[in-house]
């Protein structure tokens, strides 16, 4: 963390949790204190997005696959003035370098990175060609405090299996959500055991098993992303209402409802129905 203030607060929100942590001062573009390349068998992360001006100066020694390369797929694109004019494909970059041969990465990530083109495209071919990325989801708009930004939720898996190294699971969950105020969405439980369930299907796993968004099994409770609760299928016990109905990219409840997962209820929908997914070779 390279803000002293916000060190301090990390460092609180740990204690607040029971949780112990290891917060050093400095610029994670240009410094790896903890010397993490290829040493991480789990990585989560929510990194700032968009973050400019990052000079190329002071990162170029990392571009390689070598011992302490964390850009092993190249620069994304450097402006006129010598810096990389958007971060996002850095940090994509540093969580995969983290990996070890059996590591999993699961991170929040701008909504942008998905379609950038020039430097970030040749940068994101890479990585997809890996066979490394496993599942991505579309999030809409208002799932954060303090911003109004959609974002995506990338996950790695370095140790997929052969016969799915050349697909992506790709889910649009862009009207999964659950109104928690005007301006702040989330997901209800049910909400998230839908996608856990899918996932885990396109994995080939039983229902209920730990999908790809599930963390370790020693991970408290309640910082768990809520994945590994158990999924029952069954049916939507909304009430009926034609006010406020999204798109019909929503997901598939029964007839009789037409809020289509955004309200607050317990809303329970079969597997295969709750969200279009798309695993394009």
């Amino acid at each position: 963390e390279k803000a002293d203030l916000n060190s301090k607060l990390a460092r609180m929100n740990l204690a607040v949790h029971g949780l112990e942590g290891n917060i050093r001062i400095g610029n994670t573009f240009y410094e790896d204190h903890h010397q993490l390349v290829g040493a991480c068998d789990f990585v989560m992360a929510n990194p700032p997005f968009n973050v400019d001006s990052v000079q190329v100066a002071k990162i170029k020694s990392q571009v390689g696959e070598n011992q302490t390369g964390r850009l092993p797929f190249g620069l994304p694109g450097v402006n006129k003035d010598k810096r990389v004019s958007n971060g996002n494909y850095l940090w994509i970059s540093y969580f995969h370098s983290y990996l070890s041969q059996k590591g999993r990465a699961g991170f929040v990530m701008s909504s942008q990175a998905a379609s950038a083109g020039h430097g970030e495209k040749e940068v994101r071919q890479k990585i997809v060609e890996t066979g490394d990325v496993d599942v991505m989801i579309s999030i809409r708009s208002n799932f954060f405090y303090t911003r109004t930004v959609p974002c995506e939720l990338w996950h790695f898996d370095r140790a997929k299996p052969p016969e799915r190294r050349d697909k992506v699971l790709m889910l649009d969950a862009r009207n999964v959500y659950r109104k928690v105020t005007r301006k702040i969405y989330d997901f209800s439980p049910e909400q998230m055991r839908n996608l856990a369930a899918i996932s885990g299907d396109a994995q080939g796993l039983p229902p209920g098993a730990n999908a790809a968004l599930t963390l370790p099994r020693d991970v408290p409770p309640r910082l768990v992303w809520g994945t590994s609760l158990p999924y029952t299928a069954g049916r939507c016990r909304g009430r009926t209402s034609r006010r406020n109905a999204p798109s019909r990219t929503a997901p598939t409840a029964p007839s009789s409802c037409r809020r289509r997962g955004s309200c607050g209820n317990t809303n329970r929908w079969g597997a295969g129905r709750a969200v279009r997914a798309v695993v394009p070779r």
